[in-house]
């Protein structure tokens, strides 16, 4: 007994977890643990040394505000120096090209919804239950339907109202030309999507056009 005890005081020494593992389960135990502090210290040894504030996510505020500044500051000042009437309402005559534009929108935007849910719902459906629907192209081409709709969604709000505000108080033939490439751009991105940077080229022009008609409605605002 007392031989263990004085076995037991030696290896409590340099380890607790150690020194109880070979008195209770013999020295194999003891290595098994060793090694494993040893992995865990050659972990901790191996990660950056980082300060406290590097170990936080960035803020985005600075990116962002660059981005919203670069979209609307040169469309405003094109609506600034183009743009010299106010507000008013047209008649009703006036928004014949606009609700054309219109509905060239809505087509496009439905068009985009159904390939998205028949493809899913109707005629992959079965597809999806089979293991080639894991195949990377398989996936890639899922993930076009599910972008497509999501990106045109996305911009739908903005689009909608800064057409109609534009369309109803500034110029509706402006207003139905802009709907009209931006309807061409939406339809585009099935087909550009995910290649970039060539995807840029239908979204980027729909932030710009998007942002021209709302900037040519505040500075009819201004001017009224």
């Amino acid at each position: 007994a007392s031989s263990s005890l004085v076995l037991c005081h030696l290896v409590f020494r340099p380890g607790l977890v150690r020194g109880a593992a070979i008195c209770l389960f013999g020295p194999g135990m003891a290595s098994q643990i060793r090694a494993l502090e040893m992995s865990a210290q050659n972990a901790a040894e191996a990660l950056p040394l980082v300060s406290p504030r590097s170990q936080l996510p960035k803020s985005s505020l600075g990116p962002a505000t660059m981005l919203t500044a670069m979209f609307s500051a040169p469309w405003f000042a094109v609506n600034w120096f183009t743009q010299h009437e106010g507000l008013h309402a047209h008649d009703g005559k006036d928004m014949k090209l606009a609700v054309l534009s219109l509905l060239t929108y809505f087509l496009v935007w439905y068009f985009i919804m159904a390939r998205q849910g028949s493809s899913k719902a109707v005629v992959n459906e079965e597809f999806l239950k089979t293991e080639y629907a894991k195949k990377p192209e398989s996936v890639a081409w899922f993930n076009n339907l599910d972008r497509s709709f999501m990106n045109m969604q996305e911009q739908c709000p903005m689009f909608l109202s800064s057409f109609t505000m534009y369309a109803m108080f500034v110029s509706p033939d402006k207003a139905a030309y802009v709907g009209w490439a931006y309807s061409f751009l939406t339809a585009l991105y099935p087909a550009l999507h995910p290649q970039v940077p060539l995807l840029f080229i239908t979204t980027f022009p729909r932030y710009f056009l998007i942002f021209f008609m709302m900037t040519g409605c505040t500075v009819a605002a201004i001017r009224t």
